[in-house]
């Protein structure tokens, strides 16, 4: 429809239509000709012209009951609504995608995914801008309540430098450095070189393949892990 045709307010009709639209995108929820009337000046019941292209509009959806409501990609209501689709999607969905499925969807998933503890909403950013997140449901049934002193004691736990682990490991033999000096782990299997056959094929692997261990808080314990575990023998 071209905007110089007129509307019964008397204003292009393209105007009136982007003004319903607009509306309808802030509100993001059902709402009724007489508030569009009221709103924005503009009563799709009275005008016929304007209803036709709000019902071939895509971007709006008209409700069994006579309502007027943008159309998201999700038809949701609520946060209930929002968890139980995520629930039911393994493969998350983009963030943006759920912005305007309701009014307070935004503050919702904010809310959720951030400020509860447990979050029933995980949200994962491969960047720092939110648009680029995908939302999934979070299964707060694995969380274990811990309380602050255990909080405060986890954090405050020291975590040595990777540096100092490699040059403890190194002392014990577990470990050894590579011509460069940097750290090149030992517990990759020796290879042997395998027999031949009368052909001149190789076999298949030769021999016992020797290892080491790095389970260094076993140590005097007296428990051999290249070993299968026996039980003690009861008197």
């Amino acid at each position: 429809m071209a905007d110089n045709d007129a509307a019964p307010s008397g204003k292009p009709l393209g105007l009136v239509l982007h003004a319903v639209i607009t509306y309808l995108r802030q509100e993001l929820r059902s709402v009724a000709s007489e508030e569009l009337k009221q709103a924005v000046g503009a009563d799709p019941d009275a005008d016929a012209e304007l209803r036709a292209n709000l019902l071939t509009n895509p971007r709006v959806l008209h409700e069994p009951d006579g309502r007027w409501r943008w159309r998201s990609k999700y038809y949701l209501r609520n946060r209930e609504d929002l968890v139980n689709l995520l629930r039911r999607t393994e493969a998350g969905i983009p963030v943006v995608e759920l912005f305007d499925a309701y009014k307070g969807a935004r503050d919702d998933i904010m809310e959720l995914a951030r400020h509860r503890r447990p979050p029933p909403l995980l949200l994962y950013r491969a960047t720092d801008s939110a648009k680029d997140g995908v939302l999934f449901a979070n299964d707060t049934a694995l969380y274990m309540p811990a309380s602050d002193a255990v909080r405060e004691l986890w954090h405050a736990t020291p975590v040595p430098d990777a540096l100092v682990v490699h040059n403890y490991l190194v002392q014990r033999g577990l470990k050894e450095a590579s011509a460069d000096g940097s750290a090149h782990a030992v517990l990759a299997p020796r290879k042997r070189p395998r027999p031949l056959r009368p052909g001149g094929q190789r076999v298949g692997a030769a021999g016992n393949r020797r290892f080491r261990l790095t389970n260094v808080h076993l140590e005097g314990t007296g428990i051999d892990l290249s070993r299968d575990y026996e039980p003690p023998q009861r008197p």
